[in-house]
């Protein structure tokens, strides 16, 4: 089909200039049809009269008319595996382990922290088909400091640089993703309608930003409590489900659009989900979310969402 769309104004540009046999067929009309003026001979020999300049505007008409098509078709087959994966499973199965009693804090959970950070780095240079030593530059994890999370830290991280540099939590783009209590892909973080100051704020000497793609990944929980009593006294106590938020994991790329796809842009999101390349990275991350998870609940400081 693509192949015809694309012949199209080829032949019609042959048909338009008439052939010689077209030509002496006029010149003398009492000699009768001649079999140039069979319809099956003459596609014949328009088809023999193609050069390489005709051939080559088939070739690309028909590849600008058929790639969006086959991008579509590549992004249906990958939202097969979206929907359903193994992951989830993983993270549900870590979500419901009892309460770690192993320590909660000193050099055995920094290494934690870092090996899990490492993994999702892999596991995110799989997803995005490139070598993890130069497609990802670094995962890092924020936390919000005591004791009001009015400032926030890098706790870990996968490369070598210092950590723990408290600034001020609303100077971070995660500190405001994290607040709206979903993931977020900022497809280019050097593009100047980026309002976010383009040096790091957490390493010695304002250095200019090194990443342009950056997945946030928020990290939650939720604690049911007592909410105001109602009339009727301290049996008209309520109680409410209060989600906080306790760190958000930035996962960096040096190139643009690493967490978009084909496709992505006809796709809507809903106010309960999420959609597109994104969405997927997320759910290949929430094993890695839960992790880490389990390893900093226990002493984080907690950001009631929405509250600052």
């Amino acid at each position: 089909m693509f192949l015809g769309t694309a012949s199209l104004p080829v032949l019609v540009r042959k048909l338009i200039a008439p052939s010689k046999a077209q030509a002496a067929d006029n010149a003398h009309p009492n000699l009768g049809p001649s079999v140039a003026s069979n319809d099956i001979e003459h596609a014949y020999k328009l088809l023999e009269s193609l050069d390489i300049v005709d051939l080559t505007l088939i070739g690309l008409i028909a590849f600008l008319t058929g790639m969006p098509k086959l991008m579509d078709a590549m992004a249906k087959a990958r939202e097969t595996s979206v929907d359903r994966t193994p992951h989830s499973d993983l993270d549900a199965a870590i979500r419901f382990m009892p309460s770690l009693v192993a320590e909660h804090s000193g050099t055995g959970r920094t290494e934690a922290l870092r090996h899990c950070l490492t993994a999702l780095k892999l596991e995110i240079s799989h997803l995005i088909g490139e070598r993890a030593h130069d497609s990802v530059t670094e995962v890092t994890l924020l936390q919000f400091c005591p004791p009001d999370g009015s400032t926030m830290q890098v706790v870990a991280r996968t490369t070598t640089e210092a950590t723990h540099r408290p600034c001020e939590s609303r100077k971070f783009f995660a500190y405001h993703t994290a607040m709206t209590g979903r993931w977020f892909a900022e497809h280019d973080f050097q593009d100047k309608e980026n309002p976010c100051p383009k040096t790091r704020l957490t390493v010695l000497g304002s250095e200019a930003v090194n990443y342009r793609s950056v997945l946030y990944l928020p990290i939650f929980t939720s604690k049911e409590e007592v909410g105001p009593g109602l009339p009727g006294g301290q049996h008209g106590a309520t109680k409410l489900v209060v989600d906080y938020c306790i760190g958000v994991i930035c996962v960096h790329s040096p190139k643009p659009y690493r967490f978009w796809r084909w496709g992505d842009h006809r796709k809507v999101a809903t106010s309960s989900s999420q959609t597109g390349m994104g969405d997927f990275a997320y759910k290949r991350s929430l094993p890695y979310i839960s992790l880490i998870t389990r390893l900093i609940e226990h002493d984080a400081t907690r950001v009631q969402l929405g509250v600052i």
